[in-house]
């Protein structure tokens, strides 16, 4: 009877076995994980004929270090010649083209800045290499900013908050809508004509000024409003918006390895470029002269002027006011460059001013103003 059992058991397994081998053959083979073929853009920007060569060879080689069974890059190498605007140019080109990375080995003049917001605002990430070939390729850039940008949101969040409990009790400056201090309530502060003394606190903030004059009080000789008595304005621009500059070396920075020193060099640049658009605005806001209102082109230079205004014994809403306009309105206005978002918020501010009586939530998606009388 064992052996009879065993026997059974032994022809069991054989059509186990067979069966086994027989779903294999109907089954269809198991295909291999399809490859990720990431598209990646190269922008040298022109530094000689040998070197740019070099530059390129050296990229080359990393990404292919870089390849694995399941992800492939697929690199454009171009040279950027001309100028820094071509760079740039040349930038938003590869953005449009699909480009999941851009990669940048930058002039002398490159807005790091400028090109980090315009990619991280279409999803897109930027890795930023040396401005020396010594340094051979990329850097993570920025990295220790992340305190600085922090703080930055900290005190945004505090304007916004206090915006939020107060939007309600809004106040006319002018004909501007612009949320008042608890103590003003709703009435007016001043009329149009006398907004005073203005400086223009930004990126491009002489167009911003420009612009706003002329749609304001259009007059033959462009900017020069304070002829008329009407208004006088100055300008004070900020060219480093370094919040979003580690933003838009996302995922990218963690699979990349840094080889340069060179990011320790740049951050005391943004720092010292910080320092000094402070110091030139404390000076604004302490003389008494230079403004009676101060209207932030962008979140970045609030936060400069709420720096400066720790360091002054003026008070918001009572020696000066403050404006504060967002930068977002580029596809509304079909504008993607910087200059264009600064030129048509400034055409939406004036246009606000303008028509007496009109409510703010209309111009909420494009810009924000605040007059606020809070701590800082």
């Amino acid at each position: 009877m064992k052996k009879f059992i065993t026997a059974l058991s032994a022809i069991a397994l054989c059509l186990i076995f067979a069966s086994c081998e027989m779903l294999q053959s109907i089954l269809p083979e198991k295909e291999a994980p399809e490859k990720v073929i990431k598209k990646v853009g190269v922008s040298i920007y022109n530094k000689g004929e040998s070197l740019s060569a070099s530059l390129a060879e050296c990229l080359s080689e990393v990404f292919a270090g870089e390849q694995t069974e399941q992800t492939e890059y697929d690199l454009t190498i171009l040279s950027a010649e001309g100028s820094a605007n071509g760079q740039y140019n040349q930038i938003q080109l590869f953005i449009a083209s699909g480009m999941e990375l851009v990669v940048a080995e930058l002039s002398e003049t490159t807005f790091v800045s400028q090109i980090a917001k315009y990619a991280a605002r279409r999803g897109v990430d930027v890795i930023f290499t040396g401005r020396l070939y010594d340094e051979r390729l990329i850097t993570k850039v920025f990295e220790e900013i992340n305190a600085e940008k922090a703080a930055y949101e900290q005190a945004i969040t505090e304007i916004r908050s206090e915006y939020e409990a107060n939007k309600e009790d809004k106040g006319v400056f002018g004909n501007l809508l612009i949320l008042p201090g608890k103590s003003l309530g709703a009435k007016k502060i001043k009329p149009v004509n006398e907004i005073g003394r203005v400086c223009f606190m930004g990126y491009d903030p002489s167009s911003m000024g420009q612009c706003f004059a002329n749609i304001l009080y259009p007059l033959p000789s462009a900017g020069d409003i304070n002829a008329s008595g009407k208004i006088e304005y100055t300008t004070l621009s900020l060219s480093v918006q370094y919040p979003f500059i580690s933003e838009a070396t996302s995922r990218f920075k963690e699979e990349m390895v840094g080889l340069g020193a060179n990011a320790e060099r740049r951050q005391t640049v943004v720092a010292s470029q910080i320092d000094s658009a402070v110091t030139s605005m404390i000076g604004t806001i302490s003389s008494g002269k230079a403004a009676d209102t101060i209207i932030c082109i962008g979140e970045e230079a609030l936060w400069v002027v709420r720096e400066a205004v720790k360091q002054t014994d003026k008070v918001p809403g009572k020696d000066f006011y403050i404006i504060a306009l967002t930068q977002g309105a580029e596809e509304n206005g079909n504008y993607s460059d910087c200059a264009g978002r600064v030129i048509y918020n400034a055409k939406l501010l004036a246009q606000n001013i303008l028509e007496a009586g009109e409510r703010m939530e209309e111009y909420n998606e494009t810009v924000t103003y605040w007059k606020y009388e809070v701590v800082l």
